[in-house]
């Protein structure tokens, strides 16, 4: 309680001084000399003492980043009691109308400087030969190579890094949080099929970090993810064990997990246009290729070759044959 006392000073002016006295029923002090702070002194000890509690008063507080949306997952339990489809995401609306039609505006330049010359091979390819057809989409790559002849990541600096756009891409899932930073992802492939294009069951390579990352542009189509498929038409199949998955347009799909590492996917023909941007984070500068990876390197099955493939080696042949 606050206890009042009246002191006299030099000048036989009174002074009301007020003192805490702490605990109750404490009797009153009665002090000599003393004279009470000014006003201004005892606010400015207040406010000492509030911004001790709390340091961060008056100050602009930084506004908590909202976190995103939980992503769509899926189950198929296997015999074995494993989710086939554990890591298997898809996040709507990853990227916005406008930003789609800035990264199609940069595709579509990219794809008719690669069908003029101007944009050389590998960073520009399409699929030609027997083997092709149904399956003639065009492709660019950023980053790092992927070798489609052996399905697996191909000798660095044939194509070149990250452009701006690709970079503001993953930075904004990033910000997003649709995908983590510690991925990283540094390559990048992008497909565009006309309809009746497809994609065969295929598991991606074991070199390149999960989860692999799939931005669907310009066309909704199904993705099935799964253990084992049928054909059931030229470029079309069907989930024996596995599922169909729609992919909205500009959606995000996470290939993580089991259904990255252990299941297979596959687009079958396409009803329409579509874009996809395939982000991975390649294998360390110092990989090499396994065994099991190079034809007839001591692997247990030599891979078939592609209609381009076997057209360079018939050339190599005959030049070796005339030199």
């Amino acid at each position: 309680h606050l206890s009042s006392a009246r002191t006299t000073g030099r000048s036989g002016a009174s002074a009301s001084v007020q003192r805490r006295v702490g605990g109750s029923g404490t009797r009153p002090e009665r002090l000599r000399g003393v004279a009470a702070p000014p006003a201004p002194a005892a606010a400015l000890a207040a406010l000492a003492l509030i911004y001790a509690i709390d340091p961060t008063m008056g100050k602009k507080r930084k506004r908590q980043k909202a976190a995103a949306p939980p992503g769509e997952t899926f189950r198929l339990v296997e015999s074995n009691g494993e989710n086939l489809l554990e890591g298997l995401v898809l996040r709507r609306d990853a990227v916005t109308v406008a930003e789609e039609s800035e990264l199609l505006a940069f595709i579509n330049d990219g794809l008719a400087r690669g069908r003029n010359g101007s944009l050389r091979k590998p960073t520009y390819l399409k699929a030609e030969g027997a083997r092709s057809r149904g399956n003639r989409r065009e492709s660019l790559q950023y980053g790092g190579f992927f070798d489609f002849n052996r399905g697996r990541p191909g000798k660095r600096g044939l194509v070149p890094p990250f452009p701006p756009i690709l970079e503001r891409l993953v930075a904004n899932l990033v910000k997003r949080g649709f995908i983590d930073a510690s991925l990283n992802p540094d390559s990048c492939i992008i497909n565009s099929y006309a309809p009746g294009d497809c994609i065969p069951p295929h598991t991606d390579h074991a070199a390149y970090a999960r989860p692999i990352l799939t931005l669907s542009l310009l066309g909704e189509e199904p993705i099935l993810v799964g253990r084992s498929f049928r054909s059931t038409r030229s470029c079309a199949w069907e989930p024996i064990v596995g599922r169909s998955v729609t992919l909205p347009r500009r959606s995000l799909l996470l290939l993580g997990g089991a259904s990255g590492s252990v299941a297979k996917h596959c687009v079958s023909a396409c009803s329409g246009p579509r874009v996809s941007i395939t982000l991975r984070r390649q294998p360390p500068g110092n990989w090499r290729p396994d065994a099991a990876d190079l034809v007839g390197g001591g692997g247990t099955k030599r891979k078939p070759l592609s209609g381009s493939a076997k057209r360079r080696k018939k050339r190599a042949k005959l030049f070796k044959l005339t030199s």
